[in-house]
């Protein structure tokens, strides 16, 4: 004989969004830089419209858990849940007053980084790769 144990299904979904999260979640969407916040926004506002945590996992080909994860978290930070936190990295190699210098050296000869990271590592002591200077350069809105 065989019984059939039902097990009570919670399902969990995001509540009703105001306006301005209903806009905001659609314009980060349609036109967020980051992939991430526009897959995170795209899974609060299905979730709004009662898609099931299983039915997002299968649209957006991610674990159920994650899923689940970020309606928590939309749940405790609102909108910005669909954000990432600031990661710690690397700290930078250069400082700031060597990121001016950097900029001073480029600015006088701009065909010469070669020399410039010859003459920075010189007065620095510090060992850098030129892909290490073209970065800094970038960041700080150089054309390289």
């Amino acid at each position: 004989m065989f019984t059939t144990v039902k097990m009570a299904i919670t399902m969990k979904y995001v509540t009703a969004l105001s306006s301005p999260e209903l806009t905001t979640l659609k314009e980060a969407v349609a036109h967020h830089s980051n992939h991430r916040v526009r897959v995170r926004s795209h899974a609060i506002l299905l979730s709004s419209r009662h898609y099931s945590i299983p039915q997002l996992a299968d649209i957006f080909d991610i674990d159920r858990d994650t899923i689940s994860h970020w309606i928590d978290l939309w749940k405790t930070k609102g909108l910005m849940a669909v954000f990432d936190a600031r990661r710690s990295g690397r700290p930078p190699i250069l400082t700031d007053d060597e990121l001016q210098r950097l900029t001073d050296l480029v600015q006088n000869e701009p065909r010469q980084l070669k020399k410039a990271h010859a003459q920075l590592t010189l007065e620095t002591g510090k060992k850098f790769s030129l892909q290490c200077l073209i970065s800094a350069l970038k960041k700080n809105g150089f054309y390289v």
